[in-house]
């Protein structure tokens, strides 16, 4: 792509949504890496600023795209969010009847144990009583199924005859009245008997209590099992009905989510796109790291769009190449028309009177009449711009000469697509750099020794061959250090000032500063180089060099 043509990228089309940056926001992005590195950071929050640019054709684009996406995904979303509803309501249905069904047979188990306590109570009882008394099937077929006190009753007169006939019963019998036969005799008979009775009741007794302890502990059991089912149960629908509360909240977690990927998404196919565009147009470069570095072209451009704005700001009209005739050419003299582009330089007054004399009676205008400006080749002088990177320059100063820098290279560009340039930096030692792209990554520390950098602006220029050169001495300040002694500082600078004026090199003393002594040394080496004082400050000096440069050289 070649210098004069202006960077365009192509425009989002009206049914054509698809985020896109235009022209003017790439001109943008352009403007502001006079002091920034293009990283692929920058880049991002480039874009993402783009986005977010309410007034801005990307950021209405983006905003469509989005709520057309968003009524889709939230579609998606909503149907999908009704068949879980759906199903937690079919789930929770499932689990309530799972709890009536647990609380209906639980009901009917205790039910049915209650019923069966007298005869399982009995049953055990009978088993108790066999140990002692063997016609057990006599004895069940008498007392029946019921556990009463008739049945008691009839369990005790039975035990008593196995008292007499039993002899292990007789020992436990004995155990429980609380003496050994050994001193039995001692007792009389009622005295016996009546102990033996109690003795067999309290057996009786014991043995249903703890029988019936066995059987309570068993409906424990089983109604505890019960409880465990239905609290799992519960414990389950709880969940349930807690994921259908927390539904609408994750539905909207979902949305949110899928458009801040959606965001993400079209925030990266724009930079994609952006990076794409800017390295077919060889503007950047990927390293052998895979890291963006700009190129000298991208310099050039960035120092058009500078140009262009600062020229406006200095002569209150947008710059036209055409209308300030073939650039890097001088007036000389007028001649016919050779192309359409020559139109724009037409002699209005010599047109009229060659029209006059080749048909007077017509008032028609003729391409044959057609008088034009012509120019012939004009050479530009070697331009230094020599700038004091100090430590008091840091800040605002120090970006108002990067910016002033580009601006003065895009000039220079447009007076002679070949003309030539140096950046030197100085504080207290002298750099020399070999592009724009340094000069950005400049930082300002240290003293000053403006000697040392005029003798250096000196040598360049008169290394370069050219004719004449004009060097932009660009401080706030004033010398501080002298690499040649025994000259003071003050006294290295004027010597070198003097020498640069007698070369008839045009030295430009630029001052961003007010104190009295930047200003007198700055005029006293304006005088000694014959050359010339400018004050500004740091918003108006790019405005200021460019208004100096393009009366100087155009």
């Amino acid at each position: 792509m070649g210098y004069e043509e202006e960077y365009k990228l192509p425009e989002c089309e009206e049914d054509n949504v698809k985020p896109k940056l235009t022209s003017e926001d790439i001109n943008d992005l352009m403007k502001e890496l006079y002091n920034n590195e293009l990283t692929e950071e920058n880049l991002e929050e480039f874009v993402e600023k783009k986005l977010n640019e309410e007034d801005s054709d990307i950021h209405k684009n983006f905003k469509e795209l989005l709520e057309r996406e968003r009524a889709k995904t939230e579609e998606n979303i909503e149907k999908t969010y009704t068949q879980k509803k759906m199903q937690m309501e079919e789930e929770l249905g499932n689990v309530e009847d799972q709890l009536q069904k647990i609380e209906n047979e639980k009901n009917e188990k205790m039910e049915e144990m209650e019923e069966q306590k007298n005869s399982y109570i009995l049953k055990n009882l009978m088993n108790s009583v066999s140990i002692f008394y063997k016609k057990i099937e006599d004895f069940a077929e008498k007392i029946g199924k019921e556990y009463n006190e008739e049945t008691l009753d009839y369990m005790k007169e039975k035990l008593k005859e196995s008292y007499e006939q039993n002899k292990d019963f007789r020992k436990k019998i004995n155990k429980k009245m609380g003496y050994s036969s050994k001193f039995k005799s001692l007792f009389s008979k009622e005295s016996k008997e009546k102990a033996r009775d109690d003795a067999i009741k309290k057996y009786l007794e014991e043995e249903r209590e703890k029988t019936e302890r066995e059987y309570m502990k068993k409906m424990e059991n089983l109604e505890e099992m019960y409880e465990n089912e239905m609290e799992k149960e519960k414990r389950k629908k709880e969940e349930i009905e807690e994921m259908k509360d927390n539904l609408e909240y994750e539905k909207e977690e979902i949305k949110n989510q899928e458009k801040a990927e959606k965001v993400e998404e079209l925030k990266n196919e724009v930079l994609k796109e952006l990076k794409n565009d800017l390295e077919e147009a060889g503007y950047i470069k990927t390293n052998e790291y895979g890291e963006i570095e700009e190129t000298e072209d991208l310099m050039d451009v960035v120092s058009k769009k500078i140009f262009e704005e600062v020229f406006k700001e200095a002569f209150g009209t947008s710059y036209n190449s055409s209308r300030y005739g073939i650039i890097g050419k001088e007036y000389d003299g007028t001649g016919e028309i050779k192309d359409d582009e020559e139109i724009a330089r037409l002699h209005p007054v010599k047109t009229l009177l060659k029209a006059r004399m080749r048909h007077p009676d017509s008032k028609k205008l003729e391409r044959e009449d057609m008088v034009v400006k012509k120019y012939r080749n004009k050479s530009t002088p070697y331009v230094v711009l020599t700038i004091d990177i100090s430590g008091s320059m840091e800040g605002c100063k120090l970006d108002a000469a990067k910016k002033t820098a580009f601006a003065i290279n895009g000039a220079l560009k447009e007076v002679d697509p070949n003309g030539e340039i140096s950046y030197i930096v100085y504080d207290r030692n002298t750099m020399v750099l070999d592009n724009l792209k340094e000069l950005k990554r400049i930082s300002a520390l240290g003293g000053t020794d403006i000697g040392y950098a005029l003798e250096k602006s000196r040598e360049v220029v008169e290394k370069s061959g050219k004719d004449s050169g004009i060097i932009y001495l660009i401080t706030d300040g004033y010398p501080e250090y002298s690499r040649r002694e025994p000259l003071d500082p003050y006294e290295y600078a004027y010597e070198e000032g003097e020498k640069i004026g007698n070369n008839e090199i045009k030295l430009r003393t630029v001052l961003i500063d007010d104190s009295p002594e930047s200003e007198d040394f700055c005029k006293n080496l304006t005088r000694v180089s014959k050359g010339k004082f400018i004050v500004a400050d740091p918003q108006n000096l790019a405005k200021s060099l460019i208004g100096d440069f393009w009366r100087e050289v155009v």
